[in-house]
């Protein structure tokens, strides 16, 4: 299959998976069968990271840290990390001096690193940890909430019709 008008990173992906041969995707698809419907799929030539069912977040606690492909400084750095940068961490993976991190790409598979427990430090994921909860965004929410049970306690107590979703 010939790649038209692909973009650098759509490219880029297609390499990292070894299928791309200038502008030719070359695939050999496979059939396979699950509850009685076919489909199909095509293997990629790279062994997946397993990724721990716990998680855990690294946070780096210096300028910058190198992360590399093994635990100690005899393994090449694979990536560097800045200050306050945040690495998923299997929180299983014991070695008191090392943490086991995952780099997480667009356009890679999924890569395991290791880095100085030294120089960061451990959290445990939640909604407030991953940002889907700013500060702003829940004290907004907890102020419609107090408006809305106002509303409500001032048409009980003046004893006014519900509102049109409220009746009966």
């Amino acid at each position: 299959m010939r790649v038209l008008n692909g973009s650098a990173q759509l490219m880029a992906y297609f390499d990292s998976l070894q299928i791309l041969d200038k502008d030719v995707i070359e695939i050999e698809f496979e059939q396979k069968t699950a509850n009685e419907t076919d489909y199909y799929t095509f293997p990629f030539n790279w062994d997946d990271t397993p990724m721990p069912s716990e998680l855990k977040l690294g946070v780096i606690r210096t300028k910058e840290l190198n992360l590399r492909s093994g635990t100690g400084t005899n393994f090449p750095v694979v990536s560097t990390a800045e200050e306050n940068e945040q690495l998923l961490i299997d929180p299983n993976f014991e070695n008191e001096n090392w943490r086991r991190g995952f780099l997480i790409s667009d356009d890679k598979p999924v890569q395991a690193c290791y880095f100085s427990s030294q120089f960061s430090e451990t959290k445990t994921i939640s909604f407030f940890t991953l940002g889907y909860f700013e500060s702003f965004s829940l004290i907004v929410l907890c102020l419609l909430g107090v408006l809305v049970c106002l509303v409500f306690l001032v048409l009980a107590v003046r004893n006014l019709p519900l509102p049109f979703w409220q009746n009966t």
